[in-house]
């Protein structure tokens, strides 16, 4: 695997009202984990193993797709 296929970094998500998705990548324990960040502070996570973090990126690109062949309202 090259090391463009494995995250080093956390990605960090910003939405317009301040709060923020952090996934990353933790290879020892095998999973992604998906932290909720409000005012610097974790309000909770979630720990998906490899199948389910596939099924989250499945669920993200058929919505997109669908916003992609949707006209903008």
């Amino acid at each position: 695997m090259s090391d463009l296929a494995t995250p080093t970094r956390p990605e960090l998500l910003l939405d317009a009202r301040g709060h923020a998705l952090r996934a990353s990548w933790h290879g020892d324990a095998r999973e992604v984990v998906l932290g909720v960040w409000d005012d610097h502070q974790c309000r909770g996570t979630v720990r998906l193993d490899p199948a389910e973090a596939a099924r989250l990126g499945a669920f993200l690109l058929a919505a997109l797709a669908s916003a992609a062949e949707a006209p903008a309202a």
